[in-house]
């Protein structure tokens, strides 16, 4: 193999020899030309002055790391004129003046440091025989020449967090190439209208439910068409539906324990209900405490740091009017066993009282627990209290908003059995999945060429959808607000 094919082509340079020292291989080389122009004056000059050797990295060699020894001369210039005396030849191609890695080093380091930043970057150019620091990898995308971009037309707005809870700015999107145009400081109003100013030809902003940017695109940009964004569409579809969800399953859990107390035959061997139990008790103590809290004016925050719990905890303990809110209809949370409880509710009273034996049957089910799990239910059933009523156990608010919200062939045959129980009980809830569906296949769909058009059919689709999302609306108890979806919805199909 010839040596010179080591080098970048056009270089004008020569390989001297090739030594592998210590697992590391040396390219001894030297430039080609006799001589070289001056930098200041550009004389030629071949007067040799000295020398020295310039160690530059390079890209590895057979697995091994790889170093260039280029040894560089020194001229005289006799230019009369020139205010240089000596001057240092140069290998452009191959290198920078100063540098101390070759261009093709330089690149390949740049390109993953912005594939995978500092750390994951640095363990994966160890593997590629590159030692490489972290640090000197973000030095290498931070000295990166930002890249010129015109004013989109398209422009998406949103808050970002430069640290969540603390601090937050405006990140800027070019919504037609999906890439990041800026980042502001602050999220407020004022800073929007001074980049809209500065860069005028935005037609349309797409933005979330925030008043604060609605104003600052009117201000900023008032010939601009603001309109909504999908994700925050479907985000405020989902949260209507969770609060649908929260009523909904309140009344159903009423009707099923009037059937069950219906149902329910006096058994006269039971012992006397057992005292809540641990997790019941700290929840109520914890409950007490932090709303205790929120009377005295303290926020959220202030809370979460004093009780050292996450900010989402303490929201969910201050929304919750009742420590039995945030738990499970039976006192405890939802469990991998609980979806298997009613068939086994139904073999306890049918006579199989045997752990053991229960656990196999619902274990080819699919039920993934221990035998612990199941003896530790069964021991309540025998000493404390009654199995519950063999019937569907109600899934919480959260799942079954996201169960209406799925696309009917990514539900499992359970899910669909469920969702079918449900509709039996409940016709409301058969309704709010249809309005769902409907709209969500009006967001993804997006039929922009039948719209402009002005079709029948069209237009009449658009008609059912829109009184499908404010039917969601009215299910929820929700007014028409620039945060709820039908406020959203219309913003949207301004601009579709």
């Amino acid at each position: 193999m010839d040596p010179q094919l080591l080098l970048p082509p056009g270089a004008g340079l020569v390989v001297e020899q090739v030594q592998l020292c210590d697992e590391i291989v040396h390219l001894m080389v030297r430039c080609e030309a006799s001589g070289a122009h001056c930098p200041k004056c550009g004389a030629w000059s071949e007067a040799f002055h000295g020398s020295y050797e310039r160690n530059l990295g390079d890209l590895p060699i057979a697995g091994r790391q790889a170093v260039i020894d280029l040894r560089v001369r020194r001229f005289r210039c006799y230019w009369p004129e020139c205010p240089r005396k000596t001057f240092v030849e140069q290998a452009p191609i191959l290198a920078e003046r100063y540098a101390h890695r070759t261009r093709r080093l330089r690149s390949l380091l740049e390109e993953i440091g912005l594939a995978l930043g500092g750390r994951p970057g640095s363990r994966h150019c160890q593997r590629l025989a590159i030692p490489t620091s972290r640090t000197t990898l973000l030095r290498k995308v931070r000295g990166l020449p930002e890249r010129p971009s015109a004013t989109p037309s398209v422009l998406g707005v949103d808050e970002f967090a430069f640290r969540k809870g603390r601090r937050y700015g405006t990140i800027l999107v070019d919504g037609a190439a999906h890439r990041i145009v800026d980042l502001l400081e602050d999220r407020s109003a004022d800073a929007l209208v001074e980049w809209l100013d500065n860069h005028p030809g935005v037609r349309v902003i797409c933005r979330d439910r925030a008043g604060v940017y609605a104003s600052a695109a009117r201000r900023g940009a008032p010939d601009a068409q603001q309109v909504a964004d999908r994700w925050h569409l479907v985000h405020n579809l989902a949260d209507a539906l969770e609060r649908f969800a929260v009523r909904v399953l309140a009344s159903l859990r009423k009707e099923l324990k009037a059937e069950a107390i219906v149902d329910a035959t006096p058994r006269l061997d039971l012992p006397p209900p057992a005292s809540p139990g641990r997790l019941m008790a700290r929840t109520e103590q914890r409950h007490a405490e932090i709303h205790e809290l929120m009377t005295r004016g303290l926020t959220i925050t202030a809370i979460s740091r004093r009780l050292r719990l996450e900010r989402k905890t303490v929201r969910r303990y201050a929304t919750a009017e009742v420590a039995a809110d945030l738990l499970g209809a039976r006192g405890h949370r939802d469990t991998a066993l609980d979806s298997y409880l009613p068939y086994l509710a139904k073999r306890w009273q049918d006579g199989q009282h045997v752990a053991a034996c229960l656990f196999d049957e619902i274990k080819k089910r699919g039920y993934r627990g221990s035998k612990r799990t199941v003896r530790r239910q069964l021991a309540g059933w025998r000493t404390a209290e009654p199995p519950p009523p063999a019937h569907v156990m109600l899934p919480g608010p959260r799942t079954l908003a996201w169960l209406l919200l799925r696309r009917p062939s990514d539900l499992d045959e359970k899910e669909h059995v469920l969702l079918r129980q449900l509709y039996e009980r409940s016709a409301e809830l058969g309704r709010a999945r249809q309005l769902a569906q409907d709209f969500l296949r009006l967001v993804r769909e997006r039929p922009v060429a039948s719209w402009t058009n002005g079709s029948p059919t069209c237009t009449r689709w658009v008609r059912q959808n829109y009184v499908a999302s404010a039917a969601i609306s009215n299910m929820t108890g929700m007014r028409s607000t620039p945060g709820s979806p039908s406020a959203g919805v219309r913003a949207a199909w301004k601009g579709m």
